[in-house]
């Protein structure tokens, strides 16, 4: 086993362990049991929801066995990235300070626009083709305002996120 985890070492310090990983990832990382926990309960109850196995004892069960398979394997990714992180801080080769961000051209105004609106697109035709299999009576206008409701609060996000940062 040892061997094993020199050659993991190995290839990780070969393909790129030069940058810190995300607050996100340390976060997850500290917490694989909660973070499993949490990943297994939403994976299952949105697959019961998805099966409509609310009311059939049998689905409910393979809903919510999926949801236990996904919680365990998220928490045993969670304990691989602690015992990587746990590794590199061992052996002091992670760097000290986060890489200078790189410098690069705007994107110029309409490529964003462009991306909000390919968003709004896929979330009309997504939440027309949920209701399609839901069986209830939505059309394409209600799918649509739906989905600019949500692009636009996506957009407010990003923008109250930004506003944060400076």
């Amino acid at each position: 086993m040892n061997g094993l985890q020199r050659a993991y070492l190995k290839f990780e310090q070969r393909f790129g362990v030069n940058e810190l990983p995300p607050r996100a990832q340390v976060f997850m990382a500290h917490h694989p049991v909660g973070t499993g926990t949490l990943v297994g309960v939403v994976t299952g109850a949105v697959l019961a929801w998805a099966l409509s196995a609310f009311d059939d004892p049998g689905l409910l069960f393979q809903a919510a066995l999926v949801g236990l398979g996904m919680g365990l394997f998220i928490w045993l990714s969670c304990r691989v990235e602690r015992w990587r992180q746990a590794q590199y801080a061992r052996l002091e080769q992670a760097p000290s300070s986060p890489p200078a961000p790189v410098v690069s051209n705007p994107d110029p105004p309409w490529f964003g626009a462009a991306l909000w609106i390919c968003v709004w697109v896929i979330g009309t035709a997504f939440l027309w083709l949920v209701s399609r299999l839901s069986g209830t009576p939505n059309v394409w206008l209600s799918s649509a305002s739906i989905a600019a409701l949500a692009t636009v609060s996506a957009w407010g996000a990003r923008v109250v996120k930004r506003r944060w940062r400076k």
